[in-house]
């Protein structure tokens, strides 16, 4: 049996917000389509087939989504103990860059599925300082399963670089929204 994805609760409502969006979007193409005179084949309107072209496509992302509602999805309540980074944490890092220059970055790993819907808000993380990264990503690879001090190497483009966790903590996402 598939595993089901693991989202934060404010995943789940970016969701409802997105298909709530759509259905919008979905309206008013089926009212833009109701107005136009069509009296032949629908690929000889260039609107009528450019708002056929919209409307599968906005069908194909509501359906994706709603895929990801209910049973297709589960909350990530806990992301467990802070001893070991795991999805649902945030983790405060050191980088040393190939070329040697330094910083230090927040990071909250999350899945694929919340980096699509929070990835761009920036109302999700403010100014927190905090970046979303996916699980599959280069940098939540090479940090997963580490512990507070522990350092450890990753390869880049550029060369070779070093990540050192420096603290461990639960996601504000986690948190549902009032």
């Amino acid at each position: 049996m598939k595993e089901r994805p693991k989202i934060f609760h404010r995943t789940l409502e970016a969701i409802k917000q997105r298909i709530r969006e759509i259905d919008e979007e979905l309206y008013k193409n089926t009212s833009d389509m109701r107005s136009l005179d069509v009296d032949g084949d629908r690929i000889d309107d260039p609107q009528l087939y450019r708002l056929m072209s919209e409307r599968a496509l906005l069908e194909g992302e509501r359906n994706e989504s709603r895929r990801y509602l209910g049973e297709g999805s589960e909350i990530i309540d806990s992301p467990g103990s802070g001893e070991a980074v795991s999805l649902g944490h945030s983790v405060h890092i050191g980088i040393r860059y190939p070329d040697g220059g330094e910083n230090e970055i927040k990071v909250t790993i999350g899945s694929t599925i919340d980096k699509k819907y929070l990835g761009r808000d920036e109302k999700t993380f403010g100014n927190s300082g905090f970046f979303l990264v996916s699980e599959d990503s280069p940098l939540a690879q090479v940090i997963l399963g580490k512990g507070v001090g522990d350092k450890t190497r990753y390869e880049t483009r550029d060369g070779v670089g070093e990540v050192t966790i420096l603290s461990i903590e639960n996601s504000p996402l986690i948190k549902k929204i009032d």
